[in-house]
């Protein structure tokens, strides 16, 4: 066999399931990088909250609130996360693939060819290169959540991420102020004078 072929002979569908595993394992692992980023970047708008008055982020907005992102994080996030994603997942089905070699019987007497079937090679093929790229890419996704993960938050809010308990604790308006989530908001303590 060639230098890019496994060295096995198998079922179809045996070949098929080797051939994308790697494709599934990096669906996998793309939901936990898009997990982590979202932490990351939601613990910096919640730290916002802190020092500007912002107003909040909700599913159904009403009023003055915004809208969440539609692909869960900021497009200057979210686009080159999937534009990589799905670079990385181009280079892994370069890097892994099925093979299927006929043997042809050419000694016919009329000059015609017959496939051999007993002599067909069903195996998995790898190229190198695309994985070495694969594996570049990757490497420089995860050295970008590191790199954003190291963003220092100067504010004395909670830090919350994505925990309701958190946030749910350090948003109480005042009672006489029953439409504070609808406008612009910052984290503080607030007090009520007795007048």
């Amino acid at each position: 066999m060639g230098n890019n072929l496994l060295s096995m002979n198998t079922s179809i569908l045996a070949t098929v399931i080797i051939a994308n595993t790697p494709q599934v394992i990096l669906s996998y692992v793309y939901v936990l990088i898009n997990s982590v980023y979202t932490c990351l970047v939601t613990s910096h708008e919640w730290a916002q909250l802190a020092r500007h008055r912002k107003t909040l982020r909700v599913s159904s907005p009403i009023g003055q609130q915004r809208s969440t992102f539609s692909l869960q994080l900021p497009y200057r996030y979210s686009l080159p996360l999937v534009l990589a994603s799905t670079l990385m997942s181009w280079l892994t089905s370069q890097g892994f693939f099925l093979v299927k070699i006929n043997v042809l019987d050419r000694d016919r007497p009329d000059g015609g060819r017959t496939i051999r079937p007993n002599l067909a090679i069903l195996t998995c093929g790898f190229s190198s290169g695309a994985i070495l790229l694969a594996m570049i890419l990757g490497v420089l996704i995860l050295l970008g959540a590191l790199i954003l993960s190291f963003r220092k938050y100067d504010s004395d809010i909670p830090m919350a991420s994505t925990s309701t308990a958190v946030i749910s604790a350090a948003c109480h308006p005042l009672e006489n102020d029953p439409d504070a989530a609808l406008l612009p908001v910052q984290w503080g303590v607030a007090s009520k004078t007795r007048g």
